[in-house]
């Protein structure tokens, strides 16, 4: 992610995403990414269009993200009353098959879990390793970059996202991992 953001290495004591990550300045567009939900459908960031999302690229594998994934977790639990998401699509070569087991033995539900196994979306990200974290704003402009690992869940980064969504919106129903 040399062309979109920082870099930030992850340990045991994460630091605040906030105080690592690149702000893009002219915001970028971002088109091309694609996933697959955990039903096995095709899907596009155009799902998200209107909404504040939180697309992180990572892999069962990774140790970094193993460290992130529950500060992800938590804050797609805080953002989503203002119809924000976490966008978590593993880039496992297996797809779901490695990814439900382990996103159901940590319990996390809060995430909207996608899988990319070709590893397309990181290449379209320009990253050289995962986790690689891009936020989108409404109009789906990346306004903030990060490769590797933090603590996504800080007052200051909800404040960030919350001010990014605009006026209060009504939750949006997505398709998610639960029940697989």
């Amino acid at each position: 992610m040399s062309a979109l953001g920082n870099r930030a290495w992850a340990d045991e004591a994460l630091i605040g995403a906030d105080q690592a990550w690149g702000q893009l300045n002219p915001p970028l567009p971002l088109k091309g990414l694609k996933f697959f939900h955990p039903d096995g459908t095709p899907g596009s960031l155009d799902e998200f269009a209107g909404r504040v999302v939180v697309v992180n690229l990572w892999a069962t594998w990774c140790p970094s993200c193993k460290i992130e994934l529950p500060s992800l977790n938590r804050l797609a639990a805080r953002i989503k009353p203002f119809g924000g998401v976490v966008l978590a699509i593993s880039i496992d070569d297996q797809g779901m098959d490695a990814v439900a087991p382990f996103i159901k033995a940590h319990g996390y539900q809060n995430l909207h879990v996608a899988t990319d196994a070709d590893g397309a979306d990181l290449d379209l990200l320009g990253a050289d390793g995962i986790p690689a974290t891009v936020v989108l704003r409404p109009d789906g402009r990346a306004v903030v970059a990060l490769e590797g690992g933090a603590d996504w869940d800080t007052d200051a980064v909800v404040a960030f996202l919350q001010k990014l969504a605009g006026p209060q919106k009504a939750p949006v129903a997505s398709k998610s991992v639960q029940g697989v």
